[in-house]
C-alpha cells in the first residue's frame, strides 16, 4: 500500500509517503529560502507529499538562526522557486507555518486517543515515527493511517521512495550536518545506482 496513489477531494498523491517537516537551517540571507533549498526539496519530490520545515509567518516568530520566513514578497517569491522545483518533478508540497512566538510543546498523542482523533478530525491521518518500509506497510494495512511520514531517512536519501520500493540499502544519516549552512549533509547525498 505504501507505493499506491491516494486521491481525496482536494489532492491526489502519487504514493503514501510523506516527507516530515524537519528544521534544516539553510535560509541564510534574511531568512529567505534560497537555491540550495529549492534543490533540496526538488531532490525529494518523489515523496507523495512534502511538508516543509517550520516556516515563520511572524517577524517575532523567527526563533533561531537560518529558519525560513514567509513574511514578505521576497520570501514569497523565494518559496515559489522551491515549490516550482518540486512541482517540476511531479511532487506535492505543503508549508508548515510555525511561529516560534506562539510555540507550545506537547507530548505525543496517547494510543488510546487515536481512534477518537480519527473520528473527530476530517481529512488524512498521517502517522510519523521510526518507520521502515515493513512497519509503514503494516500501519497502512491495519488502517492506522492514510499516509506515513518519514523524517531522517528522507534527509540522507533524496530517492527514499525508490530505494524502499526496490528494497535497497539506505544512506546513513549524519546528525552533525542537520543544522549547518551549506550543501554538506543537505543536497550532497548520493542517489541510488541507475
Amino acid at each position: 500500500m505504501l507505493f499506491e496513489s491516494l486521491t481525496t477531494t482536494s489532492i491526489q498523491l502519487a504514493n503514501r509517503t510523506v516527507m516530515a517537516p524537519m528544521t534544516r537551517c539553510r535560509a541564510v540571507d534574511a531568512n529567505t529560502p534560497n537555491a540550495l533549498m529549492a534543490e533540496y526539496y526538488g531532490q525529494r519530490a518523489s515523496a507523495g507529499l512534502i511538508i516543509t520545515e517550520g516556516t515563520s509567518p511572524s517577524p517575532n516568530g523567527l526563533g533561531y538562526a537560518r529558519i525560513p520566513g514567509l513574511l514578505n514578497d521576497a520570501q514569497m517569491r523565494a518559496w515559489k522557486r522551491v515549490t516550482d522545483a518540486v512541482h517540476a518533478k511531479g511532487g506535492k508540497i505543503f508549508v508548515q507555518l510555525m511561529p516560534m512566538d506562539s510555540y507550545m510543546g506537547a507530548p505525543p498523542v496517547p494510543a488510546e486517543f487515536k481512534p477518537q482523533l480519527r473520528a473527530a478530525f476530517e481529512g488524512l491521518f498521517i502517522l510519523a515515527g521510526d518507520f521502515d518500509r515493513t512497519s509503514a506497510e503494516d500501519a497502512l494495512k491495519a488502517g492506522d493511517a492514510d499516509l506515513i511520514a518519514f523524517a531522517r531517512s528522507f534527509l540522507a536519501n533524496p530517492d527514499l521512495v525508490e530505494r524502499m520500493r526496490m528494497n535497497e540499502t539506505l544512506n546513513a544519516v549524519d546528525m552533525a550536518t542537520f543544522y549547518t549552512p551549506g550543501p554538506k549533509g543537505y543536497t550532497d547525498h548520493p542517489s541510488r545506482a541507475a
